[in-house]
């Protein structure tokens, strides 16, 4: 378990460039960071990130409360849970990313964006490919469940309920949607 990690700048508990991160069954939990990713921040083309039965509860960024992802080659998230974790004054309550990514079979429960855009997880200009995962309960000013400016595409999901000033869970701009 990595708990309770404080670093001052990006990433609670690991900080990412250059590096393959292969994490299977941890519990990133009750992790802060001064700036985006509260346990996971990710900055680099050359990176690639790995996760599966791994659980992200009580992280807290600016944005991204559990994980930040600004740039990597691959990123894939399976059996994953992510549950209580807020961005305090940014987008992406549990993830916040700039690069495609791949989630499967994973849970979005509580996530928040306190004060931005997409309570689970926020996309800039990036295709979030997604099936069987569920969002439920999560909050943000826009898109309760996720806001994207980038491709999505859904298969087998679960969206409950919307939470949100504009009420609505999955918020696309000018993109494709593929369901």
């Amino acid at each position: 378990e990595l708990k309770g990690g404080s670093p001052s700048g990006d990433g609670g508990s690991i900080k990412c460039s250059q590096c393959e991160l292969d994490i299977d069954n941890v519990k990133f939990t009750d992790n802060t960071a001064s700036i985006k990713g509260g346990a996971i921040y990710v900055s680099d083309s050359t990176s690639k990130m790995l996760l599966r039965n791994t659980l992200f509860s009580g992280n807290q960024g600016t944005a991204g409360g559990a994980i930040a992802v600004i740039d990597a080659n691959n990123v894939t998230i399976s059996d994953s849970d992510f549950n209580n974790n807020i961005a305090a004054t940014g987008d992406g309550g549990a993830i916040e990313s700039a690069k495609d990514m791949t989630i499967k079979g994973s849970g979005f429960l509580s996530n928040r964006a306190a004060s931005g855009d997409g309570g689970a997880v926020k996309m800039f200009g990036a295709k979030l490919t997604a099936s069987g995962s569920s969002f439920k309960n999560n909050k943000a000013k826009r898109g309760g469940a996720l806001k994207t400016t980038g491709d999505l595409d859904f298969s087998n999901m679960v969206i409950l309920p919307v939470r949100g000033p504009e009420y609505c869970s999955v918020l696309v701009n000018d993109h494709t949607i593929t369901i």
